[in-house]
């Protein structure tokens, strides 16, 4: 049986909001389903001992720019995964998932440089 769906309004920054859209776009799925497989990509790499829940480093500064609301319907089983790493790191669900989501956009976009430099 797969997990219910549960709808979530996050506030994300514009920026990691149009890099996701695209993502999604490219691969052709729904926003909502873009942002669920790199949520579980992440927790999967958390359970794995990858890397550690609250190792959000690469983006702790906090972003002044501009944020905007989305409302997406993510995996229950993910959203309160999500929500314990977010407690663990003392930080607000909506900050904790941008960060994730902006380290993921980092990772695609070290892979395709690295990609277009064997090239």
């Amino acid at each position: 049986m797969l997990p219910l769906k549960i709808s979530v309004t996050l506030s994300l920054d514009e920026a990691v909001l149009r890099g996701i859209c695209r993502c999604a776009e490219r691969e052709n799925r729904s926003v909502s389903g873009y942002v669920t497989v790199a949520l579980r990509r992440y927790i999967k790499r958390v359970e794995g001992g990858e890397i550690g829940a609250g190792e959000l480093e690469l983006a702790a500064e906090r972003s002044k720019g501009k944020k905007r609301n989305r409302t997406l319907s993510i995996s229950g089983d993910v959203v309160e995964k999500m929500r314990l790493y977010a407690e663990l790191d003392a930080r607000p669900l909506s900050q904790y998932v941008n960060l994730v989501l902006k380290r993921h956009l980092a990772e695609i976009e070290e892979q395709e440089s690295m990609h277009k430099k064997r090239a």
